[in-house]
């Protein structure tokens, strides 16, 4: 799992955060396979670009849903679903 840095003790925090949920400490008391991996900003990755477009509309749109969001309504009419499914790689 890729995170983008924000600076020492923010990536301190959430990669504690991050192991703890990982390590079991979650709704499905299940362990996770997944490692923190931290990238600058200049790596510049287009993964972590599409992250940052979708994901503050999302959030607000379950935060704060009476709230006009054009952001959300134009990402929910795109087709923005994996083709896989969690039971193809073995997640709860």
């Amino acid at each position: 799992m890729v995170f983008e840095r924000r600076g020492k003790n923010e990536d301190n925090l959430l990669e504690l955060e991050f192991r703890r949920v990982c390590a079991g400490e979650n709704k499905h008391q299940t362990p996770y396979p997944f490692v923190p991996e931290f990238a600058s900003k200049q790596m510049n990755s287009t993964g972590l670009q599409f992250a940052d477009l979708v994901a503050r509309p999302i959030g607000l749109a379950f935060l704060k849903p009476g709230q006009p969001n054009r952001a959300y309504e134009i990402l929910s009419t795109k087709d923005l679903y994996p083709t896989f499914t969690q039971t193809e790689f073995d997640i709860p």
